[in-house]
């Protein structure tokens, strides 16, 4: 297996091993926390261990925020420097503050 295993999930331990496990159960295992994942054959154990949905999806989401947000800054300055921006921003700022007066 030639691919880089990523640290454990749970402790960031960088100790992690590979085993044969019962005849043909494959693992990786943490050597600090002994978290483990299994597979019988071991074909896509290290792609099983290196798995971080909840990770990769924040990573998706703060490359978008990164892409987006130069987009989002441009328009704001254009509405703030236009007099149509500053009367829709006006309004807004009124109801807000009817809404809390009610």
């Amino acid at each position: 297996m030639s691919e880089k295993l990523k640290p454990c999930p749970f402790c960031g331990g960088k100790d992690i091993q590979i085993a044969i496990k019962e005849g043909a159960f494959k693992k990786a295992y943490c050597n600090n926390c002994y978290a483990e994942v299994q597979t019988k054959d071991g074909i896509g154990l290290v792609e099983k261990w290196n798995t971080r949905p909840e990770e990769d999806r924040l990573r998706r989401r703060m490359n978008a925020d990164l892409f987006v947000r130069p987009f989002i800054k441009e328009y704001f300055e254009e509405l703030f420097k236009s007099p149509r921006g500053k009367a829709m921003i006006k309004d807004a700022v009124d109801k807000f503050s009817e809404k809390g007066t009610e």
